[in-house]
């Protein structure tokens, strides 16, 4: 919530890491699915709602989109200023001390390997 690198102190930054998993042997790597971030604005009218949305494509390349192990020193990827507190507290994401988020991992938007 209060930001980490780029963002500390000014934005939320939101990241995801891919942890290893008994059935990691049956799927294909490295991981190449697109991921979109989605942070919901709960304004009562859904005509007037803004969501935050953004998204990524994984770099095949890169150690941590490789099939995952259980070295603790593995980074997660996202966005450091993923929103700034002002856009914040200008909307409706926040309402009773609650946000929605929403992580979708499209199996149809993949990257050639």
């Amino acid at each position: 919530m209060y930001g980490n690198g780029a963002g500390e102190g000014t934005h939320l930054s939101i990241y995801i890491k891919i942890l290893p998993g008994e059935y990691d042997a049956l799927l294909q790597w490295p991981f190449s699915h697109t991921v979109t971030f989605i942070l919901y604005d709960q304004t009562p009218t859904v005509e007037q709602a803004c969501n935050v949305v953004e998204s990524f494509v994984p770099d095949p390349t890169w150690k941590n989109f490789q099939r995952p192990s259980k070295e603790p020193d593995a980074l997660g990827f996202g966005f450091p200023r993923f929103v700034s507190h002002e856009v914040l507290k200008k909307r409706s994401y926040v309402k009773d001390d609650v946000m929605y988020i929403k992580v979708k991992v499209d199996g149809n938007k993949t990257i050639a390997v």
